[in-house]
């Protein structure tokens, strides 16, 4: 359907604005402010979630990479980080079997305590439409849940754009999880956020080049230019002193 280009101009606008706010958002986050994952939930759900999404509504036949599907497999044969071949050494009871399945982020502790976490992606996966790719799961646990739900849930519900009196289950188990001592909803959000940051970059190359009519996938993103450069990131101080990463996973028992 066409639109005016009034309107197109207005959505490209609110668009810039809202990845402006996350930019913001986390810049304050890797400054210590770890609340801010507050309103950056309620920008992702703007991005992401609305009927239609923002992001659809600018792009509206977008498609993104797909998650690294979380699948079980044996503990024994498991490797938990890309590229080390660490194996898990575990021990179960006689008799009984176990699976393990790693959900599809790493989380990178810093020196001074910052934690971050990124989504990771399905080596040569396909391509998703942006509604089929927000319903992609993101966990398993504490709960199953998908990319919108968890998006929704700390947006609706836990101060990103509404406070409910009654939390639902999904919140209230991310909340308590923390494999890191930061909760998994503040990690999964940053995550979501880091990638929309990105997506932020390579739009902003996109404009400048080509203009409101160009195409994301003609954007050959520059790591020199002032989008990339200025954006939010984590000083080069913490990211040359040590660090901790951890992976989710969940263990499961054959019946």
């Amino acid at each position: 359907m066409s639109i005016s280009d009034a309107l197109r101009q207005r959505r490209h606008k609110e668009l810039f604005a809202c990845l402006r706010v996350i930019d913001s958002c986390l810049a304050a986050y890797y400054a210590g402010a770890q609340h801010m994952y507050r309103p950056l939930a309620g920008q992702l759900r703007i991005l992401l979630c609305d009927k239609p999404a923002l992001l659809s509504r600018v792009f509206p036949n977008l498609k993104l990479n797909a998650l690294r599907p979380i699948e079980w497999v044996d503990p024994n044969g498991a490797t938990v980080f890309d590229g080390l071949q660490l194996r898990l050494a575990t021990e179960r009871p006689p008799g009984e079997e176990y699976r393990l399945a790693r959900m599809p982020f790493l989380v990178v502790e810093f020196e001074n305590g910052l934690q971050i976490a990124d989504l990771q992606w399905q080596p040569s996966g396909p391509l998703l439409p942006l509604e089929e790719w927000m319903d992609q799961r993101l966990t398993l646990f504490p709960s199953e849940l998908s990319l919108r739900e968890m998006v929704r849930s700390v947006a609706d519900k836990d101060g990103g754009a509404h406070v409910d009196d009654d939390i639902n289950e999904a919140l209230r188990a991310m909340q308590s999880t923390a494999p890191a001592q930061v909760g998994v909803h503040v990690l999964f959000t940053v995550a979501i956020g880091r990638f929309a940051q990105a997506f932020g970059v390579r739009y902003a190359q996109l404009v400048e080049r080509f203009g409101l009519r160009g195409r994301l996938q003609d954007v050959v993103v520059d790591p020199e230019h002032p989008s990339a450069k200025n954006a939010a990131k984590v000083s080069e101080e913490l990211l040359a002193a040590g660090r901790a990463e951890y992976v989710l996973t969940v263990w499961n028992r054959r019946r």
